[in-house]
C-alpha cells in the first residue's frame, strides 16, 4: 500500500481508475469552450435528475407539515416546470425588462412555498433559504460531476 502512495502509477487500482475516469488535462487546456458547452448542455438533465432530491429537501425542511413525499414531489415538478418554461418568453423581452423578469423566478418560488405550505412570510423566507442552500450544494456537486464527465469524454 505504501508503494501506491509513493508511486501511484504502480498500483493497479490507480491505473484502472485513471483509465475509467480518464481526466485529460490537455483536453481542458485545448478545448475549454467545448467542455463549457457540454456542461451547459447537460445542466437541464442534472436539474431533472435532482428533482427527487429537491422534493426530499423540501420534505426535510417542511417535515412538520406531515405531508407525504408525493406531495413534495408534485410541488417540485411544479416549480421546476416553471423554472424551465418561464425563461422562454423572458428571452424575448428587452434587456433590462428581461433581467428584472428573471429576478421574479425566485420570488415566484417563495410565493409558491408560502401558498402550498401555508406559512407566514418570515417562516417561508427562512425555510426557503434552507431549501436554496441545500439544493445549490447538490447542484454544485452535480455540475462538478458533469464537468469531470465532460473532460473524461473529451
Amino acid at each position: 500500500m505504501r508503494d501506491c502512495v509513493e508511486r501511484p502509477d504502480s498500483c493497479s487500482w490507480f491505473k484502472t481508475l485513471n483509465s475509467r475516469v480518464g481526466l485529460k488535462a490537455d483536453t481542458v487546456a485545448r478545448q475549454p469552450d467545448e467542455i463549457a458547452r457540454r456542461v451547459v448542455g447537460l445542466a437541464p438533465y442534472a436539474l431533472f435528475l435532482l428533482l427527487p432530491l429537491f422534493a426530499a429537501i423540501v420534505m426535510l425542511v417542511y417535515r412538520s407539515r406531515r405531508m407525504n413525499y408525493g406531495a413534495h414531489f408534485v410541488f417540485g415538478l411544479h416549480t421546476h416546470s416553471f423554472w424551465f418554461l418561464a425563461p422562454v418568453p423572458i428571452a424575448f423581452l428587452p434587456g433590462g425588462v428581461g433581467l428584472f423578469a428573471m429576478l421574479l423566478l425566485p420570488a415566484y418560488a417563495l410565493v409558491a412555498l408560502r401558498r402550498v405550505y401555508e406559512g407566514g412570510w418570515p417562516e417561508t423566507l427562512l425555510r426557503g433559504a434552507c431549501v436554496v442552500v441545500l439544493y445549490i450544494a447538490a447542484l454544485v456537486v452535480a455540475m462538478l460531476a458533469i464537468g469531470v464527465a465532460s473532460v473524461s469524454v473529451g
